[in-house]
């Protein structure tokens, strides 16, 4: 993270430069985060999955692979993403990606998310 040029010390500053910019990065971060991790219609891509998951693993890759800015949730350690996914799904799949415009797409082959990342 880049620090203010004003600041040459870093996160010792006596003026907490350092720390004020790493607060702000955060909690802008986190308003998005909580707003987007619930929301059936969320401002970027949202993909819930599990660490222990292959097909989860894969899909991020892919997202990875295109540069595409995504939020990830493991429902393993946040049951209320869990109970999120099974109301909105009826039935827990994952990976489960919401985009922006309110599509979901549930444990998607790789083919399938490309045409909707619009990529080939």
């Amino acid at each position: 993270m880049n620090r203010p040029s004003s600041c040459p010390i870093g996160p010792h500053c006596p003026r907490n430069c350092y720390n004020k910019l790493v607060y702000n990065f955060a909690k802008r971060f986190y308003r998005y985060a909580i707003t987007d991790i619930y929301n059936p219609k969320p401002s970027r891509i949202v993909v819930y999955s599990a660490s222990w998951c292959p097909d989860c693993k894969r899909s991020k890759a892919l997202l990875d692979g295109f540069k595409t800015h995504y939020l990830i949730v493991d429902i393993g350690k946040d049951t209320d993403a869990f109970i999120f996914v099974e109301k909105l799904t009826r039935r827990v799949r994952i990976p489960t990606l919401i985009f922006p415009d309110g599509t979901i797409l549930l444990e998607p082959a790789d083919d399938e998310l490309k045409q909707k990342l619009g990529v080939n």
